[in-house]
């Protein structure tokens, strides 16, 4: 049996989040195994690790948005957005069109002195968000 560190936080508060912003993740939920090495800290997560190992990110999002448009969200690593960790959903009525995003994507931590920060940000359109499970699992 494996043994994995991982970090799973949860927002199920309504919670409004601007255009361009961070994505409140909430508390941590749970955490696995080694919890030195993944931790949730504000409304990121940091992953502590001076090897370049592989860790797996997911965000499930139920939102809503205020006006109608394309909404859109990323994945950030370290404030630089990861190559193909995006997903959008278009909202033709505003405040009452009930979207989920999920999806996911692996990255490689930073070696050296470096610890990773992962943060889960919204485009160019505001939404507010009914549940947030933001998920990293080293592999």
């Amino acid at each position: 049996m494996s043994r994995k560190s991982y970090v799973k936080t949860v927002n199920a508060n309504a919670t409004s989040v601007l255009a361009n912003s961070i994505v409140p993740i909430g508390a941590t939920l749970t955490t696995g195994y080694n919890r030195c090495n993944i931790e949730r800290v504000g409304n990121s997560v940091v992953i502590y690790d001076r090897c370049p190992n592989g860790y797996k990110i997911t965000a499930n999002v139920t939102l809503t948005a205020p006006v109608a448009g394309v909404v859109q969200l990323l994945m950030q690593q370290n404030g630089a957005t990861i190559t193909g960790a995006t997903a959008s959903t278009t909202i033709t009525t505003a405040t009452t069109e009930v979207r989920t995003l999920s999806f996911s994507t692996i990255i490689k931590a930073t070696s050296g002195c470096t610890n990773d920060v992962i943060t889960l940000i919204t485009g160019p359109l505001a939404i507010t968000t009914s549940n947030v499970e933001f998920d990293v699992e080293s592999l």
